[in-house]
């Protein structure tokens, strides 16, 4: 794979991931009671959706000043733009996870950037989505943004202004590869470069940066692709009878991602738990403890259904379906039965949007019951 440096604008090294979950608030966003916005958080052509977060006349301003004096610029070339202005901010967390706040503060993460980069790329009329790559690195992930240019997605990493193509010397409108062919492995054929304007920001920590700007995060992310509450994400779990018997709240984080919530929020949450050093015969259960129901509702009152699957090495037991209510929110109790070491469980719900609906745990944990 070639690497093409560009112009030295840039500055600081990323290595966090900014997760998107939801908060108590996420249905009530106060910026969208006001007239101060370009597209609202609920238009279908607002990429910043799944969050209920608007595009405000505010980022309209701050791209126009960006291209002011850029003459005419193709489309690739606007978000290029955009990307070498978010490169020289900072790595951290703004007060919150708004565009305003990290163009104000001139500060954010992964998550925060391909905000931005999709909310100023929108007030140009290019449409985007966010893609999410959990789980990769170890324990860590990545966000970057995907735009709707020249009749098909291209990938573009604002934190390291980069992207990939196999139209190197078309600087106009190359030809940008998408998530999906990267996730198929072509951003190693020959003919491929990636193409990286960051290369101050790439240079303070390039061992780890190559994990972030690498084809492998692309192939082995897991799960990885185009958020919304419309696309379920099954998240990858896991559990030891011997090792590890609970995760809790205070666990939750890069180590066990998507394990604080189930449903659909800016992350549709599936979870796939993986039950290991288990006694063939012997019975368990598997105890999800909730915490509050989130969404978009009127009222205190909702409930929430989960289903729970057998996927491989087990029988369940009992009722594979559970009810909570919002006010009183009981322990679901999944009993099984192991006919192997190792038994996959799967966790899901109904809820594909456009609503959220989503139930925030308090801890998982596994137990021997023979």
């Amino acid at each position: 794979m070639k690497y093409k440096f560009a112009k030295l604008t840039l500055a600081v090294i990323v290595s966090s991931y900014s997760l998107f979950f939801p908060s108590h608030s996420i249905a009530n966003n106060n910026v969208n009671n006001n007239e101060n916005f370009f597209l609202r958080g609920d238009d279908p052509n607002n990429p910043l959706r799944p969050f209920k977060q608007p595009v405000t006349n505010e980022i309209v301003n701050v791209a126009n000043s960006i291209l002011a004096d850029k003459g005419k610029l193709s489309p690739h070339q606007k978000v290029v733009a955009f990307m070498d202005f978010i490169a020289d901010f900072e790595v951290g967390i703004a007060s919150n996870s708004s565009p305003e706040a990290t163009v104000n503060e001139r500060i954010g993460a992964c998550g925060t950037f391909t905000n931005l980069l999709l909310a100023l790329a929108a007030t140009q009329g290019i449409n985007g989505r966010i893609i999410s790559l959990g789980n990769y690195p170890t324990d860590d992930g990545h966000a970057v943004a995907e735009l709707w240019i020249n009749g098909k997605w291209s990938v573009y990493d604002p934190t390291y202004a980069s992207y990939y193509t196999d139209t190197l010397n078309n600087s106009t409108n190359p030809n940008v590869l998408s998530f999906e062919e990267l996730r198929k492995g072509e951003g190693k054929r020959k003919d491929v470069a990636l193409i990286l304007n960051g290369k101050q920001r790439f240079n303070q920590s390039p061992l780890l940066a190559k994990d972030y700007v690498g084809t492998d995060i692309y192939e082995k992310a897991n799960p990885a692709g185009p958020i919304g509450p419309e696309n379920p994400f099954i998240y990858p779990l896991w559990l030891d009878v011997n090792q590890k018997v609970e995760i809790r709240n205070n666990d939750f984080g890069p180590k066990n991602q998507g394990a604080q919530y189930i449903g659909a929020a800016g992350i549709n949450n599936y979870h796939n738990w993986k039950l290991t050093s288990l006694i063939p015969g012997k019975e368990y259960e598997l105890e999800i403890v909730p915490d509050w129901i989130g969404g978009d509702f009127l009222n205190n009152e909702t409930d929430f259904q989960l289903t729970a699957e057998m996927k491989a090495g087990g029988r369940l037991l009992g009722e594979a379906n559970k009810t909570f209510f919002s006010k009183e929110l009981n322990p679901w109790t999944i009993r099984f039965k192991a006919d192997d070491s190792v038994v996959n469980i799967l966790i899901k719900h109904p809820y594909f949007g456009p609503e959220l609906k989503y139930i925030f745990l308090k801890e998982i944990r596994i137990k021997n019951i023979s």
